[in-house]
């Protein structure tokens, strides 16, 4: 637990996690009044290199990405109850580095030979180590993943586990967290979505150690009136699907307050 400033802001965090990935991590879904309230000891890491209140006012928690491009749609996504569920759970003060891209691929998430305009994993770890050394009391616990609606054909998909678990280890390693934790989540599954790339990510706890996945069974989306093959969920799923990744970190790390 820590004290926020006047300003609510914290001066320390006990544990980190980084959430990366593209739009669904970014967040596309409406923002309802009951998630624009700060979470209690939620913090998210600004772009002042501070710990700033957890809430989406304004433009949900991705507003601090150093990798969307100016006026993109930031909206409610995961991570908004991610935050709040394992607070919850663990009494722990968290802090989040939020800093996903939507529409992008695993091979333009790569450290070597990264494809695209943007280096976004140079910008996740540059943030996130920014993060560790300025609160050298707190943990790495984690790396929260949520990606694949790029890679969702035959070909991408065949290589996205060793891809993927490359893009682990390197985390890992220039960040000096080996025993970090890894999930990711299944894309959405209306209209035959994930066919190729939900497979995968459901290995993926056979290729990357300290690491498993969760499901989008149920989940749904509010685009298929306005696009059919949209991949966005809507809020109840984001919801829901931010509290599956917290369930699953609980399994990995353990459910006791350290």
């Amino acid at each position: 637990m820590v004290s926020p400033t006047s300003s609510g802001r914290a001066t320390s965090v006990e544990d980190i996690y980084l959430l990366i990935g593209q739009s669904n991590m970014a967040g596309r879904a409406p923002i309802a009044q009951s998630d624009r309230a700060a979470v209690p000891d939620v913090f998210l890491y600004d772009s002042e290199g501070e710990w700033t209140p957890c809430s989406n006012e304004p433009l949900g928690i991705n507003r601090y990405s150093t990798v969307e491009e100016p006026g993109s749609i930031t909206r409610l996504s995961l991570g908004y109850s991610f935050g709040r569920h394992l607070q919850e759970s663990t009494g722990r003060s968290l802090g989040l580095v939020v800093n996903p891209k939507g529409a992008t691929t695993m091979s333009q998430w790569s450290k070597q030979d990264w494809e695209g305009p943007i280096p976004l994993y140079a910008e996740a770890v540059r943030r996130a180590g920014d993060a560790l050394r300025r609160n050298p009391a707190a943990t790495l616990r984690g790396i929260i993943w949520h990606q694949g609606e790029g890679d969702n054909n035959e070909e991408s998909a065949r290589q996205y586990p060793a891809r993927l678990s490359q893009m682990v280890a390197d985390l890992r390693s220039d960040l000096l967290v080996p025993q970090a934790v890894f999930v990711a989540g299944e894309v959405g599954t209306w209209q035959g979505r994930g066919t190729h790339i939900n497979p995968q990510i459901r290995a993926v706890g056979e290729y990357i150690p300290r690491a498993t996945w969760v499901s989008s069974e149920g989940l749904t989306t509010n685009e298929t009136d306005s696009d059919p093959w949209g991949p966005h969920f809507d809020s109840v799923s984001q919801r829901t699907l931010g509290i599956r990744y917290a369930e699953a970190v609980l399994d990995l790390v353990g459910r006791s307050s350290t």
